[in-house]
């Protein structure tokens, strides 16, 4: 008696169903098989369906089905292991004041409270908000936001003036130091 042959096959997940989790059907020798895919899958990884391969020679067991999973990249996240990051956009006025902004998350939104003179390249730690950690309910990686500060370009004569000001304010101050 002899194992059947193992059999192996691709699936192609977005970051939500790998995040959620989510199920397919393979046809494998006309045979309609459901895979449930748990949250937090990541790419590469490998899940086994035993006795779903070719079946045994002389009475021997069915061979294993190997899927494999490949995550495809997302236009909003970066995945780490069990971490995303994003980067935000914020006007110069938030980063010198500060103020709140929203981030998407996929739990949906979250307000996030930024403190004057915020940094370009910051990076705020959201707790909980990454991905799901694969078969560990309730365990998730964190979220990162990194900040970037968009330079105003096409300004009003008045916004100009306004700027002049204040790096005249600035160059005054740095003077009497």
């Amino acid at each position: 008696a002899f194992k059947g042959q193992d059999y192996k096959t691709d699936i192609t997940l977005t970051l939500e169903e790998a995040f959620h989790g989510t199920s397919r059907i393979i046809n494998i020798n006309g045979e309609k098989i459901k895979i449930n895919i748990k949250p937090g899958a990541y790419e590469g990884q490998v899940l086994k369906v035993k006795g779903k391969g070719a079946p045994g020679i002389n009475g021997g067991e069915n061979g294993d089905l190997y899927i494999h999973l490949h995550v495809q990249p997302h236009f909003l996240y970066r995945r780490e292991n069990n971490d995303l990051y994003q980067k935000i956009d914020i006007d110069i006025y938030t980063a010198v004041l500060g103020g709140e902004i929203e981030v998407n998350t996929f739990t949906g939104p979250v307000k996030i409270k930024l403190p004057p003179g915020i940094q370009p390249g910051k990076k705020l730690r959201l707790r909980g908000k990454g991905m799901p950690v694969y078969d560990k309910p309730g365990q998730y990686g964190d979220m990162y936001v990194e900040i970037n500060v968009v330079i105003p370009s096409n300004l009003t004569s008045e916004e100009k003036e306004l700027f002049e000001k204040l790096k005249m304010m600035k160059e005054k101050k740095t003077t009497k130091v």
